[in-house]
């Protein structure tokens, strides 16, 4: 967005997205980049928020995965977790919580 050169002395990073969510919530930065649903999780009503625009970054795609331990031990119980990820009410929650569903 061509800011980068007149922030980056003020730049801190953290170790993970709970760490970033640890310094916005105990407020020791002014402003932190954190996954929206913590937004509308932790943080709800609490601060400002704005959405970045999406053509200033790559998106995450994120994936599901049944483990060799759940596919021979718990079979059923891992597909019908899998099928619900990718039921129609799981993917209202997760636009709830401001993931893209695809």
């Amino acid at each position: 967005s061509g800011i980068y050169d007149k922030i980056v002395s003020k730049l801190v990073y953290g170790e993970s997205v709970s760490q970033v969510n640890q310094y916005v919530m105990g407020e020791s930065v002014a402003i932190g980049i954190t996954n929206k649903s913590v937004v509308f999780g932790k943080l709800q009503g609490k601060g400002i928020w704005f959405d970045i625009d999406t053509s200033l970054y790559t998106p995450i795609d994120q994936g599901i995965v049944i483990t060799k331990y759940g596919a021979q031990n718990h079979p059923t119980q891992s597909q019908l977790l899998q099928d619900y990820l990718f039921s129609e009410s799981a993917q209202e929650i997760f636009m709830k919580y401001g993931y893209l569903a695809p």
